[in-house]
């Protein structure tokens, strides 16, 4: 995937809105990033639980009501990726499922975001937590993607808290290019490496998907895709 900046107004204005809520101050909690045998730094893998999410899906956003239009299914067992014989015999049982009903809506998106979720933290504060992920090897963010029926058109995108005062250290939000997704899993990556070292020191916003109306194909009201195995590497 191609790197390009995303100026979606309508996506940080929503943000600023939900972000208006008080929360106690707290010191910021850094922690490392955990990675595994094979230095992978996993944002989701099969379900909550394998391993921890260390970024929650709290962040939804829209330009309507985000609980008419979004459903989000963590548990999915519809036809889940396997990415390797390491991960299938940890499970790959689960996959997530996203599903946007359109309504009065024109977009949607769905942040992953350090927390913590209750009440939701967005970065306004330094309540909340991050991740420095200077050290990674390669600094790829990987995700895979499919549709229910194909052609469905989507945004990558990380760090949206770049311009909160406690958020993301990134000066601005990284995007990919408009992604179009096939009925298979398709792996696509990020690439992180040309960002300065210190831009990646403190991540909080660590994954995040955005679908436009007027992208995806037909008169569908409705837009269903599939994510498995998101990592940072």
């Amino acid at each position: 995937m191609k790197k390009h900046l995303l100026h979606c107004q309508a996506w940080l204005t929503a943000l600023c809105c939900l972000a208006t809520g008080s929360l106690l101050a707290a010191e910021l909690h850094g922690e490392p990033p955990p990675l595994d045998k094979a230095g992978r730094f996993w944002v989701y893998r099969d379900g909550t639980a394998n391993p921890r999410m260390p970024f929650s899906p709290y962040g939804w956003m829209s330009d309507a009501a985000p609980s008419d239009v979004i459903q989000l299914d963590l548990e999915c067992h519809d036809s889940p990726h396997v990415l390797d014989a390491t991960t299938a015999a940890n499970g790959d049982n689960t996959c997530l499922r996203l599903t946007v009903n359109w309504t009065n809506a024109t977009w949607a998106a769905v942040s992953f975001i350090s927390g913590p979720d209750k009440p939701a933290w967005w970065g306004n504060t330094n309540g909340g937590t991050y991740y420095d992920l200077r050290k990674l090897h390669r600094k790829k963010l990987i995700a895979y993607l499919r549709g229910d029926k194909g052609g469905e058109r989507v945004t990558v995108k990380l760090g949206i808290l770049a311009q909160r005062p406690f958020g993301d250290s990134l000066a601005k939000p990284i995007a990919s290019d408009l992604l179009e997704l096939s009925t298979s899993w398709q792996r696509y990556e990020l690439d992180l490496s040309a960002e300065p070292p210190e831009e990646l020191s403190h991540i909080c916003n660590g994954f995040g998907i955005l679908l436009e109306r007027s992208s995806q194909p037909g008169e569908s009201t409705r837009t269903r895709i599939y994510l498995d195995n998101i990592y940072f590497e």
